[in-house]
C-alpha cells in the first residue's frame, strides 16, 4: 500500500484492530470482564497525571526532521556497503530485530540493494570474532547505539571494532564506516563524535531503550534493511490518533492496557513465523512473577499470494484425506482459532491483534499500540521498581575499574565473598 495510508479511506481499511472478546465475561466466564468493569477503568485513566505520555516509558511518534535525516543517511549507505553491524544493548536490539524481521523488503534495486543486518547485543567474544572474521570490513558499516554513551557492553565492543577498522582501513577512511547514535547534549559517545567527526544520529532525550523502537536508534537499521520509514511513522501516528480518546471501549491502547494490568504485565504472544521477532519483543518485560500471562494472538488477515493449496491425495485415509483442497493459511488460522477456543473453555482471557497485512504501516501501528498499552498498564498496576537492573550495571562498572565507582566495586566484592565452594557441585 505505498502512499495509500495518506487517504482517509485507505487508513480505515488498513488499520490494525484489537479484539477483546476473549477478555469479556460472556466468553471466558468469571475470569472475564463485563461492560461496566471496562467503564470503571475510565476514572483511573483520566486521573493519570497530565503529561504522563511524555515520560520515560511512552513512545514518541517520529518527527519529520528525524525521519528525513535517518532515511537520507540510510540511503547513502545503499550500494556502498553490504552489511550493517549494530552494536546495542539487548533491550534495544530486540526492538531493532522486531522491526527488521517484520517489515517486508520490496524489490531490491540492483545498484542500491538493502544491507544485511547483524546485531551484537551483549559481550560475546566468540560471536564478535566470528562475525568480524567473515565480513569484508571495506564493505561493512558499524552502527554504535547508546543513549548515555557509556554502556559497558556496547562501548567495549566499539573499542575492538574501531581498532580493527583503523588497522585495515587507516585513520581517515575508517571514519566513513561508523555511524553513532547517541544523546545530543552529553555523554562519552557525543564527545567522541565531536572529536573525530563520525556521522551521527540523535537518540532523543527522556526515551529509554525499551521505547526507542520509533526513534533513529532502531529506524536507521530498519531503513538500511529496506523499510519505508514514512509508512512506519504514519502507522504510529494513526494509532496515536485513535488512542486519543477517553472512551475506554473505543481506545485500543486502553483496552490492551487493562488486559496487561490484570496479568501484571505478563504476556505470551502467539504469532505466525514472519512475526516471531515482533512477538518476542512484545513478550519481553512482563513484571508479574506469580501472574497468569495474558495470551495475545497476533494475526494477519490477508492471505499470502503464494498460499499453497494442499493436493487431494490419500483420500482413503480419514485422518489425512479431508485436508485435500484446503489452503495452508486457512489451516494455520484454524489452528490458532482452536487454541483460542481451548483457552476460553478453561477460563483463560485472550486478546487478538489483527493486522490487515504485514507492512510498515501495520508494524508502526502495532509498535505504538504495544508501547503505549504496556506503559499504561504499568501506571495502572504501579509495580515495584526494578532496583536490581541499575545496580547490575553499576556493579559491573565498579568491577571493571571505572573511576568514581570504587564503592560499588567494594560492595560487589563483599557480596561475591558470600559464596561458598560447598554449594558448587
Amino acid at each position: 500500500m505505498p502512499g495509500g495510508f495518506r487517504r482517509k479511506r485507505a487508513r480505515e481499511q488498513w488499520r490494525v484492530r484489537v479484539d477483546v472478546n476473549g477478555l469479556m465475561r460472556g466468553v471466558v466466564g468469571d475470569a472475564g470482564l463485563a461492560d461496566e468493569d471496562l467503564a470503571a477503568f475510565a476514572p483511573r485513566f483520566d486521573a493519570m497525571p497530565i503529561g504522563l505520555e511524555r515520560r520515560v516509558g511512552f513512545p514518541v511518534v517520529p518527527g519529520k526532521t528525524d525521519l528525513k535525516r535517518t532515511a537520507q543517511l540510510a540511503d547513502d549507505t545503499r550500494g556502498r556497503f553490504d552489511d550493517l553491524v549494530v552494536l546495542a544493548n539487548r533491550e534495544l536490539a530486540r526492538g531493532i530485530r522486531a522491526l527488521v524481521d517484520a517489515v517486508p523488503v520490496g524489490a531490491a534495486d540492483p545498484d542500491r540493494p538493502a544491507l544485511r543486518i547483524h546485531l551484537i547485543d551483549g559481550i560475546d567474544p566468540d560471536r564478535l570474532a566470528m562475525l568480524l572474521g567473515r565480513l569484508d570490513l571495506r564493505r561493512t558499516l558499524f552502527d554504535v547505539v547508546s543513549a548515555a554513551g557509556d554502556a559497558l557492553d556496547t562501548m567495549s565492543q566499539f573499542l575492538i571494532v574501531r581498532d580493527r577498522l583503523l588497522q585495515e582501513l587507516g585513520a581517515v577512511e575508517y571514519k566513513q564506516h561508523v555511524v553513532i547514535t547517541t544523546a545530543v547534549a552529553a555523554g562519552a559517545l557525543r564527545q567522541i563524535v565531536n572529536d573525530e567527526g563520525f556521522r551521527d544520529l540523535a537518540f532523543p532525550p527522556d526515551v529509554d531503550d525499551r521505547c526507542a523502537v520509533l526513534t533513529p536508534a532502531a529506524l536507521f537499521p530498519a531503513a538500511c534493511a529496506g523499510a519505508d520509514l514514512g509508512a512506519l511513522a504514519a502507522g504510529a501516528a494513526d494509532m496515536a490518533a485513535r488512542c486519543d480518546t477517553s472512551d475506554v471501549a473505543a481506545n485500543p491502547a486502553r483496552l490492551l492496557a487493562i488486559a496487561l494490568a490484570r496479568a501484571q504485565g505478563a504476556c505470551t504472544v502467539v504469532a505466525p513465523l514472519r512475526l516471531r521477532a515482533l512477538a518476542a519483543w512484545i513478550e519481553h518485560g512482563g513484571t508479574g512473577p506469580h501472574a497468569v500471562p495474558l495470551v495475545l494472538f497476533l494475526t494477519v488477515a490477508e492471505r499470502a499470494d503464494d498460499d499453497e493449496e494442499l493436493p487431494k491425495t490419500y483420500q482413503d485415509l480419514d485422518s489425512i484425506g479431508h485436508l485435500g483442497g484446503q489452503r495452508l493459511a486457512t489451516l494455520g488460522e484454524l489452528e490458532r482459532e482452536g487454541c483460542e477456543l481451548a483457552l476460553w473453555s478453561v477460563g483463560r482471557p485472550t486478546v487478538t491483534v489483527v493486522a490487515p497485512q504485514v507492512d510498515e504501516y501495520a508494524v508502526g501501528q502495532i509498535v505504538w499500540l504495544v508501547h503505549t498499552a504496556a506503559a499504561l498498564a504499568r501506571a495502572l498496576a504501579e509495580p515495584a521498581a526494578d532496583v536490581a537492573a541499575p545496580l547490575a550495571e553499576r556493579f559491573a562498572w565498579g568491577l571493571a575499574g571505572r573511576p568514581g565507582y570504587e564503592s560499588e566495586r567494594a560492595e560487589a566484592q563483599r557480596l561475591a565473598g558470600r559464596k561458598e565452594t560447598r554449594y558448587v557441585v
